[in-house]
C-alpha cells in the first residue's frame, strides 16, 4: 500500500469530519475520531428526539457530499449508521 492508496480514504474522512462538526456547534458537544472510519459524538442534555434529529442533519449532510462508493452495493456514494444512546 502506498500513500496514492490512503490519500483518497484520508480525504473523505476529512470531508464527512466536517458535516460532522458542522452540526456539533453547541459548546457541549463533542466529536470524536475513534478510528479508521468511526467517529463518536456526544450530545449532553439532549433527548432522544433530540439525538434522531441531530442524527438525521448528519445523515443528510454526508449524504449532500455525493462522495462515491463503487463498492457500495446499496448507494453509489458512501453511507452511514448511527448507533445511539440516551443516558
Amino acid at each position: 500500500m502506498t500513500i496514492t492508496d490512503i490519500l483518497p480514504g484520508m480525504m473523505y474522512s476529512f470531508k464527512v469530519a466536517g458535516a460532522l462538526k458542522s452540526i456539533t456547534t453547541r459548546p457541549d458537544d463533542h466529536l470524536f475520531r475513534v478510528g479508521g472510519e468511526d467517529f463518536a459524538i456526544l450530545f449532553p442534555g439532549t433527548d432522544a428526539a433530540g439525538s434522531r434529529q441531530c442524527l438525521e442533519k448528519i445523515r443528510t449532510g454526508i449524504d449532500a457530499l455525493e462522495i462515491t462508493h463503487k463498492y457500495n452495493d446499496a448507494s453509489a456514494y458512501i453511507t452511514v449508521s448511527f448507533r445511539a444512546r440516551n443516558i
